[in-house]
């Protein structure tokens, strides 16, 4: 086991921790262990510090580019001048399952108005060009030839905006 140490930026979430870190969501209570992190309500503050185990990381290529410069950080919050409401992202997780062979559309009526944020098919991510995501149909694209069979799941994690 190798620990590295992670430095979370601003407006992260620990989802983000754990896409950046592990390169999948499956370690999200390793990740949480580990640190002491308390739930996934709770944001990252600024420069905090993770630890996490190497040798489970799913994606070295991801690894190696969120350890350098380039991280997730989906939380959005900024305040209004008008309400001083706040705004920010709650993060969530779903899946779909195919019922058929080479489908490339999939209506999500769910996740109208929520910003796709990541998608898993089985256990490898799905690059951002290879899938489009209409934010006002709900309607999933997959594109460049990436096609979902019969009894495949993606697994997918929505950012919906909140305003308190």
């Amino acid at each position: 086991m190798a620990i590295k140490n992670f430095q979370a930026i601003d407006k992260s979430t620990i989802w983000d921790v754990v896409l950046n870190t592990y390169g999948s969501v499956d370690q999200i209570v390793k990740i949480m262990q580990d640190n002491s992190f308390p739930n996934v309500n709770t944001y990252p503050i600024n420069g905090q510090q993770f630890q996490f185990d190497d040798t489970l990381v799913e994606n070295q290529n991801n690894l190696q580019s969120n350890l350098s410069n380039s991280k997730f950080s989906t939380r959005d919050r900024t305040t209004t001048n008008d309400s001083m409401a706040v705004k920010y992202e709650q993060i969530h997780e779903t899946d779909y399952t195919s019922n058929a062979d080479g489908t490339t559309i999939i209506s999500l009526p769910d996740e109208i108005g929520n910003r796709l944020v990541f998608i898993e098919k089985e256990i490898r991510p799905i690059e951002l060009i290879n899938w489009s995501w209409n934010q006002s149909s709900g309607i999933l694209t997959l594109l460049n030839g990436t096609t979902i069979d019969n009894g495949q799941v993606l697994f997918m994690i929505f950012a919906t905006l909140i305003q308190s």
